[in-house]
């Protein structure tokens, strides 16, 4: 990996990453808004609501990848053509694929990461929210007085 290769694929991992955590404190804020009101009415503890946005987070990271990879490329080959760096490397001999050959090799991977997120840790972590959700909704009723035997049967 050259020293171009490293300072590019740096500079668009530092925009990556800041893009990633905006998106998901946005997805999380919003989620929240939604169910926060939810849980606190239904008794649920700190661990329950920690364990269920834990548990959350792979859901978001299938929409928050793309998104994130997507703005963070502009921004970066933005910044870059508006600082002529990419105009310099072209005068110095480089072709387009060169200059983005890092970035083609991080699409490639993350298409990969994506696919296997998808197939084995997408379905684990819903498996766990649905759980959740249950136990609380359990735990409420059983605060409500309804017999133990009776919750979640259904007549």
């Amino acid at each position: 990996m050259s020293l171009f290769d490293r300072y590019l694929f740096r500079e668009w991992l530092k925009a990556m990453l800041v893009f990633i955590l905006l998106i998901l404190g946005i997805l999380v804020l919003e989620d929240m808004y939604k169910n926060l009101k939810m849980f606190l009415g239904k008794g649920a503890g700190l661990p329950n609501i920690l364990a269920y946005y834990l548990f959350l987070l792979p859901s978001f990271f299938y929409t928050v990848i793309p998104i994130s990879f997507f703005v963070s490329l502009l921004f970066v080959l933005n910044t870059m053509h508006g600082n002529n760096e990419i105009i310099a490397m072209r005068a110095a001999g480089l072709t387009v694929f060169r200059i983005t050959r890092v970035l083609w090799l991080t699409t490639i991977f993350l298409t990969l990461l994506m696919g296997a997120l998808n197939a084995y840790i997408l379905p684990l972590g819903s498996a766990q929210v649905k759980t959740i959700l249950e136990k609380i909704e359990f735990n409420d009723q059983k605060n409500k007085g309804y017999n133990v035997q009776s919750i979640g049967v259904v007549p």
